[in-house]
């Protein structure tokens, strides 16, 4: 059984097996936000969150819900993919669409 502890480390049956980490969300993100002029306390109250949990968030240090991937995608006009790093093209997936 896999789960995440607090300290954000991927567990199997007591023993942690690596980091979790989305360092193309900690590239994206920031410039996003600054460029929507909204401070990581206002992007914390549209998420329902506290600023520290979006500033974790922020520098790709939590994983997060599928539904707030999709949410700050949409929020910000960009794709998932662009999201997470796996495409520059903030308008298109990696996956040839």
């Amino acid at each position: 059984m896999f789960y995440y502890t607090q300290r954000d480390m991927l567990c199997q049956e007591g023993a942690c097996v690596m980091e979790v980490i989305l360092p193309g969300l900690a590239k994206t993100l920031k410039p996003l936000r600054k460029g929507r002029k909204q401070t990581q306390k206002q992007m914390a109250a549209l998420l329902g969150c506290t600023e520290q949990h979006y500033q974790r968030i922020e520098y790709g240090t939590i994983n997060l819900p599928s539904t707030t991937l999709m949410f700050l995608a949409d929020f910000f006009g960009v794709t998932t993919d662009y999201l997470l790093g796996r495409t520059e093209d903030p308008s298109h997936g990696g996956n040839g669409e």
